[in-house]
């Protein structure tokens, strides 16, 4: 029988308001995020071909990247990894649909993250 493959641990902290007295508290918890099926995108947990770009919106996607970086995706990032020519094609089609995104000012975009860059 061949061994499961361990979910991920992603540390993370909420916020406890006592309702008595308003007062908060920072509390640790950790989430526990499934492996990608293998078939999928590592990054994103989606299906497609490796040269395009990742899913901006993949649920899983955005938990991931936001416990390595603070922030959620963005489309720029999500283009990071693409060759010029496919990052000037999304660029062009998303900014025409007015969804292009790009990281706050200051942080450059990030192609991959964690144990698969």
């Amino acid at each position: 029988m061949s061994q499961s493959p361990k979910a991920r641990v992603i540390e993370s902290t909420m916020t406890v308001v006592d309702m008595n007295t308003g007062e908060e508290h920072q509390r640790s918890f950790n989430w526990h995020a499934m492996p990608v099926a293998p078939h999928l995108c590592q990054i994103c947990a989606t299906d497609h071909d490796p040269l395009i770009l990742h899913n901006r919106d993949s649920v899983y996607y955005g938990i991931m990247f936001g416990n390595f970086f603070g922030r959620g995706p963005t489309w720029a990032d999500a283009v990071a990894h693409c060759s010029d020519q496919i990052k000037e094609q999304c660029k062009t089609f998303l900014v025409a649909k007015g969804a292009w995104s790009e990281p706050p000012e200051g942080m450059t975009p990030i192609a991959h993250f964690g144990e698969h860059t």
